[in-house]
């Protein structure tokens, strides 16, 4: 059990080298930045066809007596904006994360 202990405590201390993450090297690096491209792309697209398709319950629920239509596409509004907060800047939430560990 002693063994088990000593053992333990000294990877713990050992000095590892510092990660760095990167592509360079790697076979099809490229290809997975152009896809986590694409997928941010397609994600902010997406947040702006909510906050257009918002807009018009907004102004078709207020213009029709629909209150139901307006509060649903302010809602959707509100959930369109913070979308594309979380699409937009995933990668400094993840890179932040990275270099907090």
């Amino acid at each position: 059990m002693a063994t088990t202990t000593s053992w333990s405590s000294a990877v713990v201390a050992a000095d590892l080298p510092p990660v760095t993450p990167s592509d360079e090297g790697m076979p099809g690096g490229q290809a997975l930045d152009t896809l986590l491209s694409w997928a941010m792309y397609l994600g902010l697209t997406a947040c702006v066809l909510g906050a257009i398709g918002a807009g018009a319950a907004i102004g078709v629920g207020s213009l029709s007596s629909r209150p139901h239509w307006a509060e649903r596409g302010k809602v959707a509004l509100v959930f369109s904006v913070i979308g594309a907060i979380v699409v937009g800047s995933a990668v400094s939430i993840v890179n932040t994360g990275f270099g907090m560990a």
